[in-house]
């Protein structure tokens, strides 16, 4: 099983391929790797929460904390080439709790090996005490809100959180981002317009 997150070629220093490129650019010389996933939601512009960037860029140019929605839908052409920029950029940070995520997805120990060493070229948001204790905030601000309002998944909260700690966006696939981003300071980035995306 492959994920769809694109590396780069061992040409350039950013990243070693960990298999065998589906997709290359012969003017840049970039090997592009696609994976399946088998988890994650849907994404492209920024969405209207307060703070959104005004940069040309597709996705801003805040650091990414990446979302498995988003993670599992990158090798999708309308995302392809602002992923890609995004990765060259190098604007993309992975959590642990994402890592962890994606690694699952791993269905045997080979796959489990090749997905750890590709993540392992990721930059990470760190998952701290204090990112901890801000997803306890927004869940409590959340449950205050109405009953059921916080049984968001963990991960997510988590994201939100590093996300807010380091002073970067969530790219995602994902309404659940919209909502913390109420309750927190973060830029809730869509990978794709909602809805666009399979």
């Amino acid at each position: 099983m492959r994920s769809p997150a694109l590396t780069i070629s061992p040409a350039l220093p950013i990243r070693k391929p960990s298999v065998r490129p589906c997709w290359s650019d012969s003017q840049t010389g970039l090997s592009i790797q696609r994976r399946q996933a088998s988890t994650g939601t849907c994404c492209a512009t920024a969405s209207s929460v307060p703070g959104q960037s005004v940069s040309t860029s597709r996705w801003g140019e805040l650091p990414l904390v990446v979302d498995t929605s988003a993670w599992s839908r990158a090798h999708h052409p309308a995302v392809r080439a602002a992923w890609k920029h995004a990765l060259l950029a190098d604007q993309l940070r992975l959590a642990p709790p994402a890592r962890l995520e994606i690694l699952l997805t791993a269905r045997d120990a080979s796959t489990f090996d090749e997905l750890a060493e590709e993540l392992s070229a990721w930059r990470t948001a760190p998952l701290t005490a204090s990112v901890v204790r801000a997803a306890e905030q927004a869940m409590g601000a959340l449950a205050h809100r109405s009953a059921v309002a916080h049984r968001l998944p963990i991960v997510d909260y988590l994201l939100a959180a590093a996300a807010q700690e380091a002073g970067s966006a969530v790219l995602h696939y994902d309404r659940d981002y919209d909502t913390l981003a109420e309750m927190m300071t973060f830029n809730s980035v869509w990978l794709a317009p909602p809805g666009s995306l399979p």
